[in-house]
């Protein structure tokens, strides 16, 4: 049968709280001597009860040594958490086929999930500090940023935030003073401080 060499998923994060989102799936794969026919993947949202399917294309190479590319579409409001590649469908013009199973995609280093809607995370606050009276214009950077519902300084909320991107938010800082943690709260929960 055919065998998986390679397999890339692009981007392997999604937050689909204001769109559905779609992600790439490039695979290389090898026969002997057949040829490859057909690639598919199917992948499957934390708790199973949904799963999408898609053929993969021939992108380049050779019948027994190929490329193959194709997407699908998480939805909007899919279940948050990580979904998995449940199989890679591996078929060749003799009529072999293989299954490339999680498992085996993890134990060749593969990658085998996407995360869906993913916890936010802060990495960077600029600049760090502020006035006392409030109305400091603030950078926040992280991931899983996109979907905000609220930004803090401490117990406070930010008057105003804007997300600029799924890893950016500008917010304008409260009245305070002393050290406080920034934290940025989405429908999938809440930064660590």
């Amino acid at each position: 049968p055919p065998q998986l060499t390679g397999l890339t998923i692009e981007p392997n994060e999604v937050d689909t709280t204001g769109s559905s989102q779609k992600v790439t799936f490039t695979a290389h794969v090898s026969d002997n001597l057949a040829g490859v026919s057909s690639v598919g993947i199917g992948v499957s949202s934390p708790d199973e009860g949904q799963v999408l399917v898609e053929s993969l294309n021939f992108l380049s190479g050779t019948s027994t040594d190929a490329i193959y590319k194709g997407s699908l579409t998480i939805p909007r409001f899919a279940q948050a958490g990580a979904w998995k590649v449940t199989a890679v469908y591996l078929n060749d013009n003799a009529q072999n086929g293989a299954l490339v199973s999680t498992l085996q995609l993890q134990e060749r280093g593969l990658p085998s999930t996407i995360q869906v809607d993913p916890l936010p995370t802060v990495a960077e606050v600029s600049p760090g500090y502020g006035q006392e009276g409030g109305g400091t214009v603030v950078k926040i950077s992280g991931t899983g940023l996109g979907s905000a519902t609220e930004v803090r300084f401490g117990s406070t909320k930010s008057g105003k935030f804007t997300v600029d991107s799924p890893t950016s938010i500008t917010a304008t800082a409260p009245a305070g003073s002393g050290t406080v943690d920034v934290v940025v709260l989405t429908p999938s929960g809440t930064s660590a401080t």
